[in-house]
């Protein structure tokens, strides 16, 4: 295929790394339905259709207003290095005494950083599941299990990634070469950080490596 398509593209680095699934419409209210985006990875939004002159001044706005939805606009090149992906993740099982961003993160921790969570999370409107906008280095699709060890028990966290089909319930039941596992140990009732255990040995050179750090006293 000639590249020309996409070498002659602008490239912009999002603000808000939470449109990164809804950027066309963003955009279409912003600079016009002529231009198509393509998130390509990390905070980068490949923007097909973009003039030369448009670039420019939605430059020189950002510069002047800070409105634009890229902090920076350039144009294509190979160099352009995609490090993390952008992914939604549902998390089942977290029990309401760890309801709180701040333990969301401790169990998504070994997968990735956590950038937002849904507005069911915020609004306590569901508490079956949470939501949550992570960005990772883990290839798709993910299919996790946290061990989480408050007051001497043991409590099952899954973690399954959305993908395009329905998410509506837990399929934590399904076994593929993917799935991982891990522990995350407390004390009196203090969530740790975590430390993890893969189950499938196979599988653990492909996925990032986590080391061993020492537990946190963040009471819940």
């Amino acid at each position: 295929m000639d590249e020309k398509w996409f070498s002659d593209a602008w490239v912009g680095r999002l603000k808000n790394l939470a449109l990164f699934d809804r950027v066309e419409d963003e955009l279409s209210w912003d600079i016009g339905a002529d231009i198509a985006p393509k998130y390509i990875g990390d905070d980068l939004v490949l923007l097909l259709g973009l003039t030369d002159v448009r670039a420019e001044q939605m430059i020189q706005e950002e510069i002047m207003s800070g409105a634009s939805l890229f902090h920076s606009l350039e144009k294509w090149n190979p160099r352009l290095h995609i490090g993390y992906r952008l992914t939604w993740v549902q998390c089942w099982g977290i029990l309401l005494i760890a309801w709180d961003t701040t333990q969301i993160q401790k169990i998504l921790a070994a997968i990735g950083d956590m950038v937002e969570v849904d507005d069911d999370v915020e609004e306590v409107r569901r508490v079956d599941r949470a939501r949550v906008l992570i960005k990772t280095l883990w290839r798709p699709v993910i299919q996790h299990t946290v061990n989480v060890h408050i007051g001497g028990e043991v409590y099952i966290v899954h973690v399954v990634e959305e993908n395009g089909y329905s998410t509506g319930t837990c399929n934590c039941r399904f076994r593929s070469a993917l799935r991982s596992s891990e522990e995350i140990e407390s004390d009196e009732s203090d969530i740790g950080t975590p430390v993890p255990e893969m189950l499938c040995a196979s599988e653990k050179e492909d996925e990032p490596k986590n080391e061993d750090v020492s537990k946190t006293d963040d009471a819940l």
